[in-house]
């Protein structure tokens, strides 16, 4: 099917793409946007440490206080990306104060 040149009205929540130097047009659903969940970053129970990697080299790490594992009894904790949605355990950091 060809179009027309002209103004077409697009449903709420799709975008147009353009591509093939203007020559074809895609309709697709537009992705949610970050704002509708709460995210790991927000949480305060989310804390920035350390991970060893090799000896003497360590690389900045993002963990959750509330995941954590016990090995040959030292404490480890899982990886959060900030980015992440939030788990069951999410308290936004203004509870705590």
């Amino acid at each position: 099917m060809q179009l027309q040149e002209g103004v077409y009205e697009i449903a709420q929540g799709y975008r147009a793409v353009i591509f093939d130097k203007g020559t074809k047009v895609l309709i697709v659903k537009r992705k949610a946007t970050v704002t509708e969940c709460n995210r790991c970053r927000d949480c305060k129970h989310f804390l920035q440490g350390k991970y060893l990697f090799s000896p003497n080299q360590w690389w900045e790490s993002c963990a959750c206080d509330q995941k954590i594992k016990k090995i040959a009894g030292k404490d480890y904790f899982y990886a959060a990306r900030p980015g992440d949605k939030a788990c069951k355990m999410f308290e936004t950091k203004e509870d705590e104060e």
